[in-house]
């Protein structure tokens, strides 16, 4: 005879179990976070206000540029593009995700080596990702490096060429890919929750 799962018995032990480990780590008594109430549409509680500050610059072509001061030896350069595979629909499935492969493949100033090449000889690193809500592509290079680093970014992004031969080469790659994820039941799960 089959035992009837008693989930109410279940999440009772488990929430004393999570408690007796979760004591043991827990490193002050105060609330970690305060009731602050009813806050007024659009209002930041100022415990919640983003310490560091940045500049927001939208550009003639209104391209948005954000700038944060970080006193460090090398800088972060990103474009994020507001498009994402949630944009695409059952026809164009996985297009933005193809596009960011392509733009590594060559311009019409540089072929896909002189991009490996250029990047290298900045001592920067290169890398893109597409996910839901953005494709973003961005390298992280030494702070006298930017302006070398800003051309071949923008150069990829606004003079790619789409040859056939790279097409076809992409769209094994990303099948492989496909394949792979597939194999990897939590991302597969979480991909389509």
């Amino acid at each position: 005879m089959l035992k009837k799962f008693n989930i109410n018995k279940s999440l009772k032990n488990l929430t004393k179990q999570n408690a007796r480990h979760f004591s043991k780590l827990q490193f002050s008594k105060s609330k970690i976070i305060q009731d602050l109430g009813e806050l007024p549409l659009g209002e930041v509680p100022e415990s919640l206000k983003f310490i560091r500050p940045f500049k927001m610059t939208t550009l003639s072509n209104g391209i948005r540029v954000a700038t944060e001061f970080w006193p460090a030896s090398t800088s972060a350069i990103g474009v994020f593009i507001g498009a994402g595979s949630r944009d695409e629909t059952i026809e164009t499935s996985g297009s933005a995700h193809f596009l960011e492969h392509l733009h590594f493949k060559g311009t019409t100033k540089r072929s896909r080596i002189q991009i490996e090449k250029d990047v290298e000889n900045l001592g920067a690193q290169l890398n893109a990702y597409t996910s839901r809500e953005h494709t973003l592509y961005h390298m992280q290079v030494f702070n006298n490096q930017q302006k070398l680093a800003m051309d071949v970014l923008s150069d990829m992004l606004t003079n790619s060429l789409y040859n056939n031969h790279q097409i076809e080469v992409e769209r094994d790659t990303i099948l492989q890919e496909l394949e792979e994820t597939n194999k990897d039941y939590l991302e597969t799960l979480m991909e389509n929750v």
